[in-house]
């Protein structure tokens, strides 16, 4: 729905053709939401 909003304002420096959310707790939702990106940092390395 953001992407959506975004686009349709046709902001030439912001065309939001790609959305990015949701972090290794959460990437299922995100992924569920619409992402094209997520950042699973975590799960793929030790917290230091």
């Amino acid at each position: 729905e953001l992407r959506d909003l975004v686009q349709a304002k046709g902001y030439a420096h912001a065309p939001c053709s790609e959305l990015s959310m949701g972090m290794s707790q959460d990437f299922q939702i995100a992924i569920e939401e619409g992402a094209t990106f997520i950042r699973v940092g975590t799960a793929l390395f030790k917290d230091e």
